[in-house]
């Protein structure tokens, strides 16, 4: 090969070694899209009146979850003005003492910023647990569902849900 030839393999392999590195950049982009994504699906902050939010919880909640909730939680009372918040445990399956120390942590963070917590959908199995595991709840506001959730949080804003005359 003669230095022309060379020079020409030369540029050929750096052009394909940008464009390999152009499609991993790109991938990895959305990697991180989805990953961020998945993270808002998993941990839902549902505004259902002013001031006030739900986070249902649904599946396991391990410590990395756990700070994934109260992160987006904290972010999401700073930027819509939440007053109440409303965590609905329903659908978790089991606390454990880092779930419900977790769940505490946040109650207080949520606290810092002014917003108050309420604590719904304790089953009897959960109630057994933290029961059993000696674990402190009196600060937070417990409820049995998310219905009695909303009404409190409304009261709290000197509001109530009406039926409408006929």
């Amino acid at each position: 090969m003669n230095r022309a030839e060379v020079a020409l393999v030369r540029q050929e392999q750096e052009q394909l070694r940008s464009a390999v590195t152009r499609a991993l950049t790109d991938r990895q982009a959305e990697a991180e899209r989805l990953t961020s994504l998945l993270h808002e699906l998993s941990t839902p902050i549902v505004p259902i009146y002013d001031g006030i939010v739900v986070l249902p919880l649904i599946g396991a909640i391990d410590t990395g979850r756990a700070n994934e909730i109260m992160e987006r939680l904290l972010d999401e009372i700073g930027r819509l003005q939440v007053e109440s918040v409303i965590i609905d445990i329903t659908g978790v399956p089991l606390v454990d003492t880092s779930v419900a120390q977790h769940l505490l942590q946040t109650a207080q963070a949520a606290r810092l910023l002014g917003a108050s917590v309420i604590l719904v959908g304790i089953g009897p199995q959960i109630a057994h647990t933290i029961t059993q595991l000696g674990i402190d709840l009196s600060d937070v506001s417990t409820l049995p569902n998310l219905q009695a959730g909303v009404m409190v949080a409304l009261r709290r804003r000197y509001l109530a849900i009406q039926p409408l005359q006929r």
